[in-house]
């Protein structure tokens, strides 16, 4: 997940047959509805809400890029890790259409954070 000003923005899905969904590695990327449909609405929100806790711990970065794994039950999650600047996610759009970096001006723009 990717968070722009404290917010989950985007949403793209990593899968693979082993754990490592790396996509240099043989992991392939899916859209955030193939996901989703693995998970009840619960589950999502409290992904989201995670994410967005774990984006108030790093309060001063525009924008974070949030590696959140689903246990097999698909009940549960994990944030695994937290990369700084946001994720490169070719293609990955918000309801808006806007890609995470175009999320991430309007941020700046709407003053919402400060550089």
């Amino acid at each position: 997940m990717v968070t722009v000003a404290g917010r989950v923005s985007h949403t793209v899905a990593r899968l693979s047959d082993t754990p490592f969904t790396n996509l240099h590695l043989g992991g392939a990327r899916a859209p955030a509805s193939t996901l989703r449909a693995q998970v009840t609405e619960e589950v999502w929100a409290r992904m989201e809400a995670d994410c967005e806790k774990v984006a108030r711990r790093f309060g001063g970065c525009l924008s974070l890029g949030i590696d959140v794994a689903v246990t097999s039950d698909r009940r549960h999650h994990v944030v695994l890790e937290v990369n700084a600047l946001g994720d490169l996610v070719h293609g990955a759009t918000d309801a808006a259409g806007r890609t995470p970096q175009d999320a991430q001006l309007d941020a700046l723009d709407a003053g919402r954070i400060a550089c």
